[in-house]
């Protein structure tokens, strides 16, 4: 067994890997001799090694609609743009271009001979290479959804190598919510666990922290009730689109199907926050009914 084959095991250890022990794999290795290697403009489908726990910014769900469409392109006979790659030791890693490698590995599955991919070569530290996969990740294709995002800078946080300026450019998130995910961090490891006992989710995250202590004076919730809306809202967006909003009666109607006895009680907070004449009135009624 040859020294590039062991490196390439490694890697794809890696690939299995949760973020920390990855980040040790792909360090260790870092600190090898590496033999001289070309740097071809394409490679094969099986010497391009994915670490999502590292690189891919988006989670290790992939939205098939968007690779299927890429499939399309491929199965007219044309090339997709090249994807990212690191040489990490003798072996190389992506950085950018998860649903085209997976386009290509749909593809792979129709065709008799062996696929060749186009590949562009990032050249950088482990540091460069992780914020090149976020900025790439941070172009208008396929948007990252509010989730995705705040996951993304919570793994950031956890990780504990960049800024709160330079993790909000990132992840494509608000400074605010930075500080507010190193709250929910110092709060978690208040018990004594290391950040590779984090949660890796951020509202799981976020659900033990308030779970710990709801009153922190540091934890800024209602960030945390702003972010958790937008999930909502981009959920809606997917399942729904725009028929909400063109279709008001329908949506009230549904609304109230679907939120029964609390429909009211929704109802008064959407005029709320959406700034209605009526939000005053409202707001002295709800304050009216406070025990205190």
């Amino acid at each position: 067994m040859t020294k590039t084959t062991n490196q390439l095991d490694a890697l794809r250890r890696a690939s299995d890997a949760e973020m920390f022990e990855a980040i040790d794999i792909i360090s260790s290795m870092l600190n090898l001799p590496r033999s001289p290697t070309e740097e071809p403009d394409r490679l094969p489908l099986s010497d391009i090694v994915e670490i999502p726990s590292v690189f891919q910014v988006r989670g290790e769900q992939t939205d098939e609609h968007h690779a299927g469409a890429l499939l399309d392109v491929l199965r007219r006979g044309a090339d997709l743009k090249p994807v990212t790659v690191w040489r990490c030791g003798d072996g190389a890693v992506l950085i950018d271009g998860h649903h085209r490698l997976h386009a290509y590995r749909r593809l792979k599955g129709r065709e008799k001979s062996a696929i060749t991919i186009p590949v562009a070569w990032f050249r950088g530290s482990l540091d460069e290479a992780i914020r090149a996969a976020a900025e790439a990740n941070n172009e208008v294709k396929l948007p990252l959804n509010t989730e995705q995002r705040m996951n993304f800078g919570w793994r950031l946080v956890i990780l504990d190598r960049y800024s709160k300026k330079e993790i909000a450019t990132m992840a494509g998130i608000s400074e605010r919510s930075v500080a507010n995910m190193r709250a929910v961090k110092k709060t978690l490891q208040e018990d004594g666990r290391g950040s590779d006992e984090l949660p890796v989710n951020w509202y799981v995250a976020l659900r033990e922290a308030q779970h710990r202590d709801p009153e922190r004076k540091e934890l800024d919730y209602e960030d945390f009730e702003w972010q958790q809306a937008k999930v909502w809202a981009d959920r809606m967006a997917k399942a729904l689109s725009t028929k909400l909003a063109h279709s008001p009666t329908i949506a009230a109607k549904a609304l109230v199907l679907h939120l029964g006895a609390k429909a009211a009680d929704v109802a008064k907070e959407m005029l709320v926050e959406a700034g209605d004449p009526l939000a005053d009135q409202i707001t002295e009624e709800m304050m009216a009914d406070l025990p205190f």
